[in-house]
């Protein structure tokens, strides 16, 4: 629970995921940073404001909001460090990120006002060639404030990996 060994807990867990899946001993991983009030500085970004604080940043040109885009920075350096591990370990057929399927994913799509529309998700891997990459979507008529749910979306998640019926199963 120490701050200065978040970033080493953090790859060290990646790093052990990684492991379990090229190895078989499982085909699924989760893995959340924290919660979604953590009050957990991260201190190798020079931010001391704590993540949660940040994220309720006000004004787009405040500090706050300066300091909220080095965490989510920082959050997508970890992400890279995990897409370049899977795809860096080879699998049965190309790498393990070939054959694997990552989702990053947000509860909010801007936690400033606490909404849950248009929030982002990212997927990276081909999930054994189910999914085409380099794909940009935007599941929604922005003009009628109309998005598709995100429960239609990881039900396609959940088909691309082969559950049936989608995520239900």
């Amino acid at each position: 629970h120490k701050e200065e060994n978040y970033k080493l807990m953090g790859q060290m867990q990646m790093d052990l995921a990684t492991l379990a899946l090229s190895c078989g001993t499982t085909n699924v991983v989760s893995l959340m940073w924290s919660h979604p009030v953590s009050p957990t500085h991260l201190l190798d970004t020079g931010v001391t404001t704590a993540n949660h604080d940040a994220s309720h940043y006000g004004e787009a040109t405040s500090q706050n909001a300066k300091d909220f885009i080095k965490l989510k920075r920082w959050f997508m350096e970890q992400f890279a460090y995990l897409i370049d591990k899977l795809a860096n370990t080879p699998d049965t057929s190309g790498s393990l990120l070939d054959n694997t399927l990552v989702l990053l994913c947000s509860e909010l799509g801007d936690s400033n006002l606490h909404d849950h529309s248009r929030v982002p998700f990212v997927l990276a891997g081909k999930a054994g060639g189910a999914l085409k990459t380099g794909v940009y979507v935007d599941a929604g008529n922005k003009a009628q404030n109309k998005y598709v749910t995100h429960n239609k979306f990881l039900n396609t998640i959940g088909a691309a990996v082969g559950c049936k019926n989608g995520a239900g199963g």
